[in-house]
Parts: C-alpha cells; sequence; structure tokens
C-alpha cells in the first residue's frame, strides 16, 4: 500500500490507519520532510511510508530525536497497512 501521493509541488495522503498520535507524527514528517518526494513533475508518483522513511533517513541524520523518532513511527504506521 502506498497512500502518499505527491504531484508537482503538492503532496496528499490516502486513507491509513493509525493511532492518533501516529497521525499527527505523520503529518509532521510531511510538513517537515514532504519536500523530499517532491519532483515537481506532473506525474503522480504514490509512496508507502517505509519508502518515505528511506528517504528521510538518506538525508538526515537519525541520531537527532525527532528524526528518530519520525522515521520509527512511519515505519510502525507501514506495518499497520
Amino acid at each position: 500500500m502506498k497512500p502518499l501521493i505527491a504531484c508537482r509541488q503538492v503532496l496528499g495522503v490516502d486513507t491509513y490507519r493509525a493511532t492518533n498520535e501516529q497521525a499527527q507524527l505523520v503529518t509532521l514528517a510531511m510538513r517537515s520532510y514532504g519536500h523530499l518526494l517532491k519532483d515537481g513533475t506532473p506525474t503522480v508518483h504514490h509512496f508507502s511510508f517505509d519508502q518515505f522513511a528511506d528517504a528521510i533517513e538518506a538525508n538526515y541524520s537519525v541520531t537527532a530525536p525527532q528524526t528518530a523518532a519520525i522515521v520509527s513511527t512511519l515505519r510502525e504506521v507501514h506495518s499497520l497497512q
């Protein structure tokens, strides 16, 4: 399942399973790191939460507590789908 959607400079998310706390962190991740999914093209791209976590890990240090928490939560949410 790939509920994260990127097209041009717009991000969206389809329905997914998560707790309220997890959903809040997904929203924070989209706001803070969503630029990693945008490529500016008119093509619609779909991403899994795991792919999003991989993109964050490839570009940011997970030794930062906030980044580590977001990556961990994205992987947890991925496992719920």
